[in-house]
């Protein structure tokens, strides 16, 4: 069965990132620990379904795609189904709906993504984005 899910994943990400070259990566694509053993971490981005900028967000999320299969190795964006956010501020409670991507990576390199938010907040015209760093135990 194992043999069989990598043969999967290696077709889909022929069909996802054609031109996919592991060398050619920035960062190296995140490999699963031992069982028990915490070697990753899952990012979570929460991309606004309707940003503030004037943008074609399906453009956004297909280059935020892109650029995290060529940095990472993959990426799992879920569109069909946005998530609903509410919270509360001084003005009352405000609802937002969003893209969640998700990418595992090998080693966490905070720098880096501090500067990828901010430049996806400039793009996307918004304040503040959520991105957050979760270690991923291996079962």
């Amino acid at each position: 069965m194992i043999s069989h899910m990598r043969h999967l994943a290696s077709a889909l990400a022929t069909v996802i990132a054609p031109d996919f070259e592991p060398g050619r990566n920035l960062v190296r694509p995140a490999k699963f620990a031992k069982r028990g053993e915490f070697h990753v971490h899952l990012i979570q981005l929460f991309i606004p379904a309707a940003p503030r900028a004037a943008i074609d967000i399906e453009d956004i999320i297909a280059a935020i795609q892109r650029e995290m299969t060529e940095r990472h190795g993959g990426v799992t964006a879920y569109l069909n189904s946005p998530a609903k956010g509410l919270w509360s501020n001084d003005e009352g409670t405000e609802e937002d709906t969003v893209i969640v991507i998700e990418v595992m990576v090998g080693s966490l390199d905070r720098v880096w993504w501090r500067q990828y938010l901010r430049e996806l907040e400039q793009l996307l015209g918004q304040d503040e984005l959520l991105v957050r760093a979760l270690p991923v135990e291996t079962l």
